[in-house]
């Protein structure tokens, strides 16, 4: 029987290893199960990265698991909604197409993205795919909220997710744990010791602190001061995601009545994309590129000159990133989580996903013990599985994208190369829609419905289907038009985004005005 676990110790805060200390506390500590002592350590002198920072809809459940009231999140991460996401220029430049959370409906067996294509392939006339299928982008249009007045906590007619600042979720986080439980060490951790068996025995601070452990997670972020500088694991970079830098810069809102969208837009650039990311009071945006085509000063350049900025007004933070994924997320009794586990660049924002994936999956591999070899086995493999699922389908955003007017887009023609799986997949899609169960991985964020709607927006839906001549084409063009009839009767009920935001922090026991405009 495998020895009973009493002590988890965390290295690192922000949004990874706070998250992960509350989740904790609340899935295991908390209970009369039994009693595990949870510490972090973190050093005063590292900062977080707090640029504005959008999610997917997992967190919704994730915060409601955590006990989180979803008001007082949205006050205290100055967190707005988010309903999809807006790529401007990847087709084409001008051409624009959502991303939307919200799936094609099923309609007489088919989804109703089959009933487009069925139309568009027989000569009929059909709207642009994303606005022809779902509610979503003429709602984005309308700077409509996704929950309707009456919509209770983490529920509205459409799926959401969030935008919020890093900063300020992360220290909501921290003080959540501390109030429930979690010990907090303010250290620099600069030695580590190691068992007879190669495990971690405990980490020394430069401040005299010692902290043991049973577990030890690792949420120091890219330097992965335990999984790889004291364990070794290596590193397996992904050589098909060509971008390698970000730099960035906050825009605070001036107008009080200035538009906040419910959506994050990517912009396709020479050398890579912007991303644009509103929140409550100000808007977060930078340039994802690729160091090997343009330099940091020409990145920042065209970041201003995306945003009509004077470069004197403006201080853009510059970020490395490391792309790519550990070989083994868990290490003896060591487990890596945020970025020091892997980082995929943030065009799908699975950043904040990747942590709560990491942290649930834990949950579902440890419970009370200390390591088991085939519980740390399956572990590592459904991580992997985990990133390079998110990977395939980044990728496919700029293999399928026509553009291939720089050296950077050519570069994804020219070379390089996808993974067999992903090649395997555009192949087979080039014939038919993507459906259900072309997607076979264990845990699925991105499946057939957000391959879809990608290879509709880059006008790579096929030409011709098995179904085109069996389909009726007068049904299926009846179907568009009752979902015509649907978006227009639900553009009634939605709340406007701003609108219901301010009716949150109002409400919120008058702990935040409705808006202070920047000076």
């Amino acid at each position: 029987m495998a020895e009973t676990m009493r002590s988890i110790a965390i290295l690192g805060g922000g949004s990874a290893g706070w998250m992960t200390a509350l989740y904790l506390q609340t899935a295991l500590a908390a209970t009369g199960r039994a009693k595990i002592a949870i510490e972090l350590v973190e050093s005063e002198d590292i900062g977080i990265i707090g640029v504005g920072e959008a999610t997917v809809p997992t967190l919704r459940g994730t915060l409601a698991v955590m006990g989180i009231p979803e008001a007082e999140f949205l006050v205290r991460a100055n967190a707005t909604f988010k309903n999809g996401i807006k790529f401007q220029d990847w087709k084409e430049p001008g051409n624009a197409f959502m991303h939307p959370f919200e799936p094609p409906s099923l309609s007489d067996g088919f989804s109703i993205a089959q009933h487009w294509v069925n139309v568009r392939n027989n000569g009929g006339n059909v709207k642009q795919f994303d606005r022809a299928v779902v509610l979503t982008p003429a709602l984005c249009d309308a700077g409509g909220s996704p929950k309707v007045w009456s919509s209770q906590p983490y529920d509205a007619p459409i799926p959401y997710a969030y935008h919020l600042d890093a900063v300020k979720f992360a220290a909501y986080m921290q003080e959540l744990a501390v109030s429930r439980g979690v010990k907090r060490t303010a250290g620099t951790v600069v030695d580590v010791t190691l068992a007879e068996d190669g495990s971690i025995s405990s980490l020394q601070t430069k401040e005299g602190a010692t902290i043991r452990a049973d577990l030890f997670i690792d949420c120091s972020g890219f330097a992965s001061g335990l999984i790889e500088k004291t364990l070794k694991d290596p590193f397996v970079p992904y050589d098909d995601l060509l971008c390698d830098r970000a730099v960035a810069f906050q825009v605070p809102f001036t107008d009080a009545k200035h538009r906040i969208r419910p959506y994050t837009t990517s912009a396709a650039k020479p050398a890579g994309w912007i991303w644009e990311i509103d929140l409550f009071d100000r808007m977060g945006t930078g340039y994802v590129y690729s160091s090997a085509f343009i330099s940091d000063e020409k990145a920042e350049e065209e970041l201003c000159r995306h945003h009509g900025v004077d470069r004197k007004t403006v201080t853009p933070r510059r970020l490395p990133m490391r792309v790519g994924r550990r070989t083994n997320s868990w290490v003896k009794n060591c487990v890596a989580i945020g970025l020091s586990s892997g980082f995929i660049e943030p065009l799908e924002s699975t950043g904040i996903y990747l942590i709560e994936s990491s942290i649930k999956l834990l949950i579902d591999h440890i419970g009370y013990q200390r390591p088991v070899d085939a519980l740390v086995s399956r572990y590592n493999e459904l991580m992997r599985t985990t990133y390079d699922d998110i990977r395939d389908f980044i990728v496919a955003h700029y293999v399928t994208s026509p553009r291939r007017d720089t050296p950077f887009w050519r570069a994804y023609t020219n070379d390089v190369k996808i993974s067999d799986r992903l090649a395997a997949h555009l192949e087979l899609w080039r014939h038919r829609v993507p459906m259900g169960s072309d997607i076979h991985s264990p845990l699925v964020l991105f499946n057939n419905n957000n391959y879809t709607f990608i290879l509709a927006g880059m006008d790579l839906l096929p030409k011709a289907t098995p179904y085109d001549a069996i389909m009726d084409v007068a049904r299926s063009e009846a179907l568009l038009s009752r979902m015509r009839q649907i978006q227009t009767s639900a553009m009634t009920m939605h709340a406007d985004h701003r609108d219901y935001l301010i009716k949150v922090r109002g409400s919120f026991g008058g702990a935040s005005a409705p808006f202070v405009a920047a000076r």
